[in-house]
């Protein structure tokens, strides 16, 4: 879920579907920090190691804050600020400061207060003064199931891995190389690109090719549903069926000069990351190949093309890397 400060403004986007599009979960998480583990064999002994879990469609860990609340914490790699959602979440000694407004592409605004967290656990590991945003979104509200949020205002400074195949995340160790794929994997790394009128260095996007034709930098968003691709050519130049699913609308502007883009479900044939081919991938296309501004397709292509869970879990792992300003995607390799 892209969600950033306010003066980063994604266009002036409603998604008519906002609700179901931005946290369909039909469950609420259940997750609790259990007794400490000595770290699995596989891994280096100073790598932190927590549980993860997907509901709807997203990624969530177990943690505590302030040494005594446990929530449960979307890890969203779209969003550049970490959130908490006093509403479900009461922390005490919160430090709280002023407010702020941010924006997110799914969620619309957001009006925060700035808060400090003295501690964040993440399985055994505390970590120290941790600024978040605090929101209080009731039954009702766009993130009315959401505990917390950790967005990359500190996930940046950590090499992360999901791991879906053991259903775990991983914070490694500083410098510590990443092991090697095991027997029967292939691994493909990423480097991080920034689109065009892009100014956030803190989010993972990398350039991918849909059926060999349009050459497309996406976020990679672990809080998103999708994956999401705005056409900006019409949909047979990019050998993309002309009809599809109804996906809802976007509405861009506002008043008599409002305009509405279609959103339509459909497969995708080939999706190439790098060496990795993705055939059939189910898109919901945002076609704003007529009656849409260039600048409106601008803001369009930055905010709204996003690889996000659906897609990632078909994966064995994803390991971003930040600091080296990569991405890296493993999954089983495919038979001959």
């Amino acid at each position: 879920m892209a969600v950033q400060p306010h003066h980063r403004w994604l266009g002036t986007l409603l998604l008519v579907l906002a609700a179901a599009n931005a946290l369909c979960i039909s469950e609420e998480p259940n997750i609790t920090i259990g007794k400490k583990e000595a770290p699995p064999a596989d891994l280096p002994k100073d790598c932190v190691v927590c549980p993860m879990k997907l509901w709807g469609d997203r990624v969530f860990i177990p943690v505590k804050l302030n040494g005594e609340t446990s929530a449960e914490c979307l890890i969203d790699t779209g969003s550049e600020v970490s959130v908490l959602n006093k509403a479900r979440v009461q922390v005490k000694d919160l430090k709280i400061g002023g407010t702020q407004q941010l924006q997110g592409a799914f969620v619309g605004d957001l009006g925060t207060e700035r808060a400090t967290l003295t501690t964040l656990k993440i399985g055994e590991k505390e970590y120290a003064n941790i600024a978040i945003g605090v929101i209080n979104h009731g039954a009702g509200r766009k993130l009315e199931q959401i505990d917390m949020l950790l967005g990359m205002d500190f996930l940046s400074r950590t090499r992360f891995t999901l791991d879906f195949e053991h259903q775990r995340f991983i914070i490694w160790p500083f410098r510590a190389p990443l092991p090697k794929a095991a027997d029967g994997m292939e691994r493909e790394r990423l480097p991080l690109r920034r689109p065009p009128g892009e100014t956030s260095t803190l989010l993972p996007r990398v350039d991918a090719t849909l059926n060999g034709k349009a050459q497309v930098n996406f976020l990679i968003d672990s809080g998103a549903g999708g994956p999401y691709y705005v056409a900006t050519q019409p949909l047979k130049d990019l050998g993309l069926p002309t009809e599809g699913g109804d996906a809802g609308r976007l509405r861009l502007g506002s008043g008599a000069s409002a305009v509405q883009v279609p959103m339509l479900q459909m497969d995708v044939a080939k999706l190439e990351l790098g060496k990795l081919v993705f055939e059939n991938v189910p898109f919901k296309v945002i076609d704003a190949s007529t009656g849409v501004g260039p600048a409106a397709k601008q803001d369009l292509l930055i905010g709204n093309n996003v690889l996000g869970t659906p897609l990632l879990k078909q994966t064995r792992a994803v390991h971003f890397d930040m600091q080296e300003r990569a991405v890296y995607i493993e999954r089983i390799k495919k038979q001959k």
